[in-house]
């Protein structure tokens, strides 16, 4: 006998447990490379850091929007209003665009397309896993959101916001943990830019 809620719960564990992997690779990177642009084009860098802040934020912003609406409703109820209107996967598109987002403030464009393509390679899985699952949870209702909400990239005139909405507030704050990250991730790694300046932290490459 199969057990969707519980088969969600575990992929759930996985996907957390490959983040942080993932997550560490490049924190390496950014502790072990510097910037190319900042010695030969400075504004260059600049540029990248302020988009990449502007993109975690955004990030941050839309996973807390997201909780807001999926707070311990994730296995018993299918959500679709708010940003779930807009894309099947809100919290994912969200996750993507403060990941690049902190990959940027690398002052780098490598490390960003690593982010992206680690993304691309992996996230796709992961969706149709879930989804696979949420189909055997709720059949006829999400088999006709599937057929009209996008799986991935937001079709932002599809917007429906409820007027009031029930959060749970202990499952809230712990979505909110997960999402502040993208936050002052970036500081520690302006932190490490300046350590890298002052040669108090070795860097063994340079990238672009």
């Amino acid at each position: 006998m199969k057990f969707p809620a519980l088969e969600l719960k575990g992929r759930s564990f996985m996907r957390t447990r490959h983040s942080w992997v993932a997550l560490l690779s490049i924190a390496a990177l950014f502790l072990l490379t510097d910037s190319a642009w900042e010695a030969r084009w400075p504004v260059i860098g600049e540029v990248l850091f302020v988009a990449g802040v502007l993109l975690a934020g955004i990030g941050a912003m839309g996973r807390v929007w997201c909780s807001a609406y999926i707070a311990g409703y994730k296995n018993g109820t299918l959500i679709t209003s708010g940003p779930y209107s807009m894309t099947r996967n809100p919290l994912y598109f969200f996750s993507f665009l403060g990941s690049v987002g902190v990959g940027l403030t690398s002052e780098t464009l490598a490390i960003p397309l690593i982010i992206a393509m680690a993304f691309a390679f992996y996230y796709p899985f992961v969706i149709r896993s879930e989804e696979t699952t949420l189909s055997q949870l709720h059949p006829e209702q999400f088999d006709q959101y599937r057929r009209e909400v996008p799986s991935f990239f937001p079709a932002w005139s599809r917007l429906r916001e409820l007027s009031d909405h029930t959060v749970q507030l202990k499952t809230f704050r712990r979505h909110i943990a997960s999402a502040i990250w993208f936050v002052w991730i970036p500081g520690l790694i302006h932190l490490v830019d300046f350590l890298h300046d002052h040669k108090y932290l070795a860097s063994f490459c340079k990238m672009y």
